[in-house]
């Protein structure tokens, strides 16, 4: 019987010593956004998935960024209530944004993803790419992404 109380207590544990929005977005994330983006942020072997590290974050300067993050397919796809999502694209931001991280920062919440997720673009690519088209005129590059 203690060999199986052992593991419980000390999960709990750790649950308890880290804040539950933060372990719930790095848990989401593990098992919504990792197949694709990796731990790292970053997956040159799959070269159709956008790196998150020293990009993520410019898409939170614009409007339709934001509208952008909350409708990529995998953020829809991934079946996340809004709070939930907001948690993840927070805690993605703080993670890999890095040089990219805006200095006023503003977090996503629930209503904003609702209201984005009510404005859904027919074409989240054609999106992506007006908003890169955006960021460039203001002398931002998100890189080579197709």
């Amino acid at each position: 019987m203690k060999l199986c109380i052992l593991p419980v207590a000390a999960l709990l544990a750790a649950t308890l010593a880290t804040p539950a929005w933060s372990y719930d977005a790095r848990v989401n994330y593990i098992l919504k956004c990792r197949g694709c983006h990796t731990m790292e942020g970053f997956s040159p072997e799959r070269g159709r998935i956008p790196p998150l590290i020293d990009v993520v974050g410019y898409f939170t300067i614009l409007p339709d960024g934001r509208r952008y993050l909350a409708n990529v397919p995998g953020v829809v796809n991934a079946a996340l209530p809004n709070d939930e999502t907001a948690d993840v694209l927070n805690w993605v931001i703080k993670t890999f944004a890095r040089a990219s991280m805006p200095a006023h920062f503003k977090p996503f919440d629930a209503a904003e993803i609702a209201k984005w997720r009510e404005k859904r673009p027919d074409d989240p690519m054609r999106l992506r790419a007006r908003v890169q088209g955006e960021l460039d005129a203001m002398g931002i590059s998100l890189g080579t992404y197709p």
